[in-house]
């Protein structure tokens, strides 16, 4: 159901994809995939508040989603949605309350998605120096990452203003 949920997404069939995870999360309420996609999908049709509650409610239960990959993708979706909705100080906490070490120290387990959103996240609320340390840290690991290089030159025109 998750996938079929996900196609109907991506085709803009926000009502039937809805119901198709509603399903679905009675079926599986503790699959990262089911509740990932859902919240995805809420956040595309505009109800990023529902999709920043279904996470909370989620990772708030730590016997729901117990992989570290699971819950870091969780994590950085909502770190991502409260970035969006300018409440970056949410995702931050987000970070340091769901997952038990940095993203950054994180990234051989999870990769370097949850890091990128972690910087990003700094990046709004101004922390630029430790953003560029997360930064340049990634940045030689993960050559080919074109968003690193972006943030760093963005981080870059602040400071010479």
């Amino acid at each position: 159901l998750a996938c079929y949920g996900e196609v109907l997404t991506e085709t803009g069939r926000f009502e039937e994809a809805q119901r198709t995870f509603e399903r679905a999360l009675v079926i599986a309420p503790g699959s990262a995939k089911v509740v990932l996609g859902y919240a995805r999908l809420l956040a595309r049709a505009d109800k990023e508040a529902e999709a920043a509650q279904l996470l909370e409610t989620t990772l708030a239960d730590k016997n729901r989603i117990d992989r570290l990959d699971e819950r870091a993708l969780l994590v950085t979706l909502l770190a991502e949605i409260r970035r969006r909705t300018r409440s970056p100080e949410l995702g931050l906490r987000a970070f340091n309350s769901h997952l038990p070490d940095s993203p950054l120290v994180l990234r051989e387990k999870i990769g370097c998605l949850p890091a990128l959103e972690y910087a990003d996240t700094l990046i709004a609320l101004r922390q630029y120096t430790e953003a560029k340390e997360v930064l340049q840290t990634l940045q030689p690991e993960y050559p080919e990452e074109p968003a690193i290089g972006r943030l760093l030159q963005f981080i870059e025109q602040v400071a010479s203003l």
